[in-house]
């Protein structure tokens, strides 16, 4: 619910495409697994040891994780463009209703700098932007404008994501697919960050016309758990997910603990008989529900964070049975045409 200029700056973690860089794997290579090396003849050829997972970074057997997540970009490339299109979706609608505002004949320009954000002291001819100097006829359009361009612009991380998704998935006989997941990984998080310097730049406009006087808490609590949605619906690896759902909450927490704008400037609604006799007591309540609903949030990116755990523990596991499978045919195959040889072998000596 900060401002942008104040609430913190992430601190980004690019966890699964840094743990997939040359000089990480060699790091985190710990094990060079062999699937027909580990198929069992006495067993109905079953593995009988899979390869060891790191809890976070995937199998240690960075080939083999490199194998599974250019798989699973592939696989899961459908989510992926859902999961950008979730997240872009919530831009294109306040893009839409800004152009509607603007071009609507009946608001007027006074109007139209509530709704961007500017307080127009109204003394019932609303002339004046600080009771002193005439509204120019043309700011609310130039404002509304500069709005709009900046709405634009910062789609520009997901748009560049979709563009190089999309690439990377048509050359992915020359590319390593894996690379979709590590762009998307990393477009997410830029659009995180720049949308927490960008929120303030709302000044609390037409959030504030719509919901009121804690407006900038809804508001924000309202996209981010969008945004953890889109996040748990690209189906990214649980390393890459985690870093997202991470990011984004440690900066919801920090701003509304310590940023301005944060607990500290919760305000109770004046327009309440009550309130307007018990100041104090209402600040309070409003200051218990925002802890509540900034709660509920974290409840639901954790939520999240869990599901994307046990999907990602699912996908690799039937990664791994589909390796062993393949190896077990692949050992029969060979046994099959051993044992065909040695009999072979046996007729000619016998012949």
């Amino acid at each position: 619910g900060a401002k942008p200029s104040e609430r913190a700056k992430p601190s980004t973690m690019f966890v699964g495409a840094i743990s997939n860089l040359p000089c990480s794997s060699r790091f985190l290579n710990r094990e060079d697994y062999d699937f027909a090396r580990n198929v069992s003849k006495e067993e109905t050829l079953q593995e009988t040891r899979g390869p060891r997972e790191y809890w976070l970074l995937g199998f240690h057997d960075r080939k083999l994780e490199k194998h599974y997540l250019d798989e699973l970009a592939v696989k899961n490339i459908t989510r992926i463009f859902l999961g950008y299109a979730c997240y872009l979706a919530i831009d294109v609608l306040n893009i839409l209703s800004y152009l509607y505002i603007w071009l609507d004949g009946n608001i007027d320009d006074e109007a139209k700098l509530v709704i961007i954000g500017i307080d127009v002291p109204y003394d019932g001819n609303a002339t004046a932007v600080d009771s002193v100097d005439p509204v120019p006829p043309d700011l609310a359009t130039s404002l509304l404008k500069e709005s709009l361009v900046n709405l634009v612009l910062y789609q520009i991380p997901l748009l560049a994501g979709v563009a190089a998704t999309a690439l990377i998935f048509i050359l992915r006989r020359r590319v390593s697919p894996s690379w979709i997941l590590h762009v998307t990984e990393f477009c997410f998080l830029a659009m995180t960050a720049l949308k927490s310097w960008a929120f303030g730049r709302w000044r609390d406009g037409a959030p504030g016309v719509l919901l009121g006087v804690n407006a900038a808490f809804a508001a924000n609590w309202i996209f981010d758990s969008i945004f953890l949605v889109a996040f748990a619906l690209a189906g990214l690896p649980f390393s890459h997910s985690l870093a997202l759902f991470v990011t984004l909450l440690l900066l919801d927490i920090i701003a509304f603990a310590v940023g301005e704008g944060g607990i500290q400037d919760v305000s109770s609604e004046t327009s309440i008989t009550y309130c307007a006799y018990n100041n104090d007591v209402c600040i309070y309540m409003a200051k218990v529900l925002a802890v509540f609903f900034l709660i509920n949030l974290v409840n639901l990116g954790l939520a999240l964070g869990t599901m994307s755990k046990l999907e990602d523990k699912a996908a690799r596991e039937n990664f791994v049975r589909k390796e062993s499978q393949k190896a077990a045919q692949s050992v029969l195959a060979a046994t099959s045409a051993e044992t065909h040889k040695i009999l072979a072998t046996q007729k000619r000596d016998r012949e």
